[in-house]
């Protein structure tokens, strides 16, 4: 008999977190998986800054700017894996691209599963996110790695705790975590003082 998690694919990331039956704390499990999302994100990025013809970036603004008005968690994770996927398509490295895609599908699956419990990103996600694609389109590979690198340790320490939530809530196995919660994040800023209480998050950091 086959052991899923020795010849498992991508294809089992969403029904395993779903399943709420991990071998490891779920604080473990969480932590891998940003990790997994930042180490692809930044090769994208690495990519597109080394390889990317002028106007390669097209797609990737237009998509940006779709993002900055959507106010749904759940296709507001949908258009920021499309922007990742367009970064990296725009290096033109096709057998890089093409490994991405055997992870795009299993990762939206999941993003858009926890996405009502994480919430829409912070609110300078747009011009963050408008300076990587300056960055890349100048080619400073590296400037353009420590501009995402700054933006993923913020971005994750909120979504840790989200994820560590929705994960290790007893109904995990029926999904209810992943589910429930839409949200949530936008409400407890307004709770916090709109602006200044969004400002005293600054702890955060696809």
């Amino acid at each position: 008999m086959l052991d899923f998690r020795r010849e498992g694919t991508m294809a089992l990331l969403a029904p395993y977190v779903l399943s709420g039956r991990f071998e490891r704390p779920v604080e473990t499990l969480t932590q891998e998986l940003l990790r997994l999302r930042a180490l692809l994100a930044r090769e994208a990025v690495r990519l597109a800054a080394c390889y990317a013809a002028p106007g390669a970036l097209r797609e990737a603004r237009g998509i940006l700017a779709a993002a900055a008005e959507e106010r749904d968690p759940a296709r507001h994770a949908s258009m920021e894996l499309d922007l990742f996927r367009a970064i990296v398509c725009a290096s033109g490295i096709w057998p890089a691209v093409w490994l991405a895609n055997s992870f795009w599908a299993p990762m939206r699956e999941l993003q858009v599963m926890l996405a009502p419990s994480v919430g829409l990103p912070p609110s300078d996600f747009e011009p963050v996110m408008r300076r990587l694609l300056d960055l890349i389109e100048a080619r400073e590979a590296e400037a353009a790695e420590r501009h995402l690198e700054a933006w993923i340790g913020r971005l994750d320490v909120e979504i840790l705790g989200a994820m560590g939530r929705a994960l290790g809530d007893e109904g995990a196995g029926k999904g209810e975590s992943a589910r429930e919660g839409q949200g949530t994040r936008e409400g407890e800023r307004e709770k916090a003082g709109g602006h200044e209480g969004h400002k005293a998050q600054k702890g955060r950091e696809p």
